[in-house]
């Protein structure tokens, strides 16, 4: 998909291969060990924790962050994919209720209401459909958003090794580990790597290209 076409567009012509029907395996694995309640412990926050998840598309993984001692709020430009979201939530019956706004998530993290707001981000399929120049607005935003130490999870993907790490055609863009870390780890940037994990569990076919990385705010 060019990036002439909106995201709308897509999600009206059915052309959302993104979605995989289900939660990340790795972000339920990440919430059923408690590992999601470990990181958050170690972030400056009070109860209840907030959390946002950009590009949250049909909001499976808001369902899945869904807890009392969490507010989790998802954004994604396309109006039909909060649609597809409410049809999802009408389905379940989630902890709490998670918010879904239909925003640009740029015109959001420039907004002083949003400003150290939360407690941990969680990016998966968000950073890969995001054109390389836009890269550096990200990880801006993402230090924006966050509180001082909070938590950016990101399920890296799609992992590539040799060419096509070159290629500028998406979305989804291939990525590398090293990018990832050249715009969040570069000389004034305010994170810092914690941990990545290689044994995950993913959606088939998505076997061996993703990871999990833990980047802490300071």
């Amino acid at each position: 998909m060019s990036e002439e076409v909106s995201w709308e567009d897509a999600w009206r012509a059915g052309r959302t291969a993104w979605d995989a029907g289900s939660s990340s395996p790795a972000l339920v694995d990440l919430v059923a060990t408690g590992e999601l309640d470990r990181l958050l412990e170690g972030a400056s926050h009070d109860r209840p924790a907030r959390v946002l998840v950009p590009g949250a598309g049909s909001g499976y993984d808001l369902l899945t962050l869904a807890a009392r001692d969490r507010v989790v709020t998802g954004v994604d430009l396309a109006p039909s994919a909060a649609t597809r979201f409410a049809e999802l939530r009408a389905t379940t019956s989630p902890a709490t209720s998670p918010q879904y706004l239909t925003r640009d998530f740029f015109e959001l993290a420039a907004e002083d209401d949003h400003l150290g707001a939360y407690d941990l981000i969680w990016d998966y399929t968000f950073f890969c459909a995001l054109p390389p120049g836009v890269r550096d607005a990200w990880a801006s935003s993402m230090e924006r958003l966050l509180k001082p130490r909070g938590v950016l999870v990101t399920l890296m993907f799609p992992l590539v090794e040799g060419p096509d790490v070159d290629r500028d055609q998406g979305p989804p863009y291939p990525l590398t580990r090293a990018i990832y870390e050249r715009h969040l780890l570069s000389t004034g940037r305010r994170f810092t790597l914690e941990h990545v994990s290689d044994s995950i569990r993913s959606h088939p076919g998505r076997e061996g290209r993703e990871r999990v990385a833990i980047w802490r705010r300071t």
